[in-house]
Order: structure tokens, then C-alpha cells, then sequence
């Protein structure tokens, strides 16, 4: 509250802006940077559709100081190798697309947006059985840790919008009834 000469006035202060949660901003960063990763991927796939995949695999890992010899690496190559160019196109244009839902969550929920969260909770719960059944499949610290961390996200997202919800109908509410009462 602000003074007034009249010390019978009390002038009401103008309301601060509302900073979203430090969690909400971990989220949507994390949604920023997966959406990093699939635009890189995405060019580097559409990249490699024009070009020898396997030569240009081995030219990249090389370059990054990793030897493409290993294990996992010669599977990845192969993998990757056997795939034709519309498969590699296809790859590219659904690497795009996520790229372009995890930009667009991450800045709906850096601003503090509440179709951002429904959006997020939404992806992020279809989520959830592909974890479960990753984890039946190939078990491992890894796959129990991205599934506790949705959960996670999940779990807060839907607290957020129902503390939202409850606020908005409480405030409604106020709003609504007769003046004098």
C-alpha cells in the first residue's frame, strides 16, 4: 500500500507481474533444448539423404573425435545406412515436427502460458507407456530415470493447472456475487 496525504485514503499498489516457477522454467528449457537436438537432427538427416550415408557417418564421428569402429557406432550405421533416401526424407520431416512442438511448449511454458501446459501435459503423458514398455524391453537405470522425471513433470503440470483452475473459479466466484452482500 502506498501513503496519502489523507491518512484516511488507502491507495492500492498496482500489481506485480508474476514471474513463473523456477520448475516451469527448468521444463520449458528442457523443451528448448530437446527442440535443439531435433532440429540438428533433422538437418542432419535431411543432409544425409543427398549423400553417402555411411561415408559422411564416419567423416562426422571422425570429426568429433569418436571412433566409428565401435560397437555401437557400427550399429548405428548400419541402421542408418540401410535406410533409403524417402525413409531418411521422412525421418527428417517427423524430426522437424517434434523440434517444432518442443519450441512451441517451451516458450508457451517460459511465458507462463496455460495452453502450454495442457499441451505439455498432454505430450508428455502419451508418453508414459512408451517408458513403461522401454523399460520391460531394455531395462536399465536410464529408462527407470526419464520415466520417474515425466512423471514428475506430468504430476506437476497437473497440479499447476488444477491450482489455476481453482484460482480462476474462486476469483469468478468473488466477481459474482450481488454488491452490498
Amino acid at each position: 500500500m502506498t501513503t496519502h496525504p489523507d491518512p484516511t485514503v488507502v491507495q492500492a499498489e498496482a500489481p506485480q507481474p508474476r514471474h513463473p516457477p523456477t520448475v516451469l522454467r527448468l521444463i520449458a528449457v528442457a523443451k528448448l533444448g530437446k527442440a535443439l537436438l531435433f532440429l540438428g537432427a533433422g538437418i542432419a538427416i535431411a543432409f544425409l539423404a543427398k549423400h553417402d550415408v555411411q561415408a559422411t557417418l564416419e567423416g562426422w564421428l571422425a570429426w568429433i573425435h569418436f571412433d566409428p569402429n565401435g560397437h555401437l557406432f557400427r550399429k548405428a550405421i548400419a541402421t542408418v545406412s540401410n535406410a533409403d533416401p524417402h525413409q531418411l526424407r521422412l525421418i527428417g520431416i517427423a524430426s522437424f515436427c517434434y523440434a517444432t512442438l518442443y519450441l512451441v511448449e517451451g516458450i508457451g511454458l517460459w511465458f507462463d502460458r496455460a495452453w502450454a501446459e495442457w499441451l505439455t501435459l498432454v505430450g508428455s503423458s502419451l508418453l508414459i507407456p512408451v517408458e513403461i514398455f522401454e523399460i520391460c524391453h531394455h531395462p536399465g537405470p536410464t529408462p527407470v530415470v526419464v520415466l520417474l522425471l515425466n512423471l514428475a513433470v506430468v504430476a506437476y503440470l497437473a497440479k499447476r493447472l488444477r491450482d489455476r483452475r481453482r484460482a480462476t473459479s474462486t476469483g469468478a466466484a468473488a466477481g459474482s456475487t450481488p454488491a452490498g452482500s
